[in-house]
């Protein structure tokens, strides 16, 4: 089990994500906008945090460069899920700090996928020794 920050200003999409992933057996918490995402990823620590990148206040890429200064131990895994989904849409999110992009609209079982498979390769990280 993962704890998972699901950030995404539709109540709709919030409620759907965060279905789908305490069905697979995640701990989750929501937010409406960027800047609640901000906050609450530097007040608690998050395995994976499901992003859209259009919200009000800060968008999606905003957090991500926002997160830039954590500390490795402290960052969590992100994943952007967003409609805006052209080559340069995701390149950008992937360019600011996002680890992956899933596109909308989107299948359950594709987000389960892939939220899986990016916890499973962040626990395969090696430990950096300083």
């Amino acid at each position: 089990m993962a704890a998972i920050l699901v950030a995404d200003d539709d109540p709709d999409i919030r409620e759907i994500v965060a279905l789908i992933l305490e069905v697979a057996g995640h701990e989750v918490s929501t937010v409406a906008d960027g800047a609640a995402a901000v906050a609450a990823i530097r007040h608690q620590a998050y395995d994976l945090v499901v992003l859209d990148n259009t919200m009000p206040v800060m968008s999606g890429l905003e957090v991500l460069r926002t997160c830039q200064d954590l500390e490795p131990c402290r960052r969590p895994i992100f994943l952007m899920l967003s409609a805006l989904n052209g080559r340069r849409d995701v390149r950008a999110a992937l360019d600011a700090g996002a680890d992956s992009f899933l596109p909308k609209p989107f299948e359950g079982h594709r987000l389960v996928t892939c939220v899986r498979e990016l916890l499973e390769a962040g626990r395969l990280e090696p430990a950096v020794d300083g």
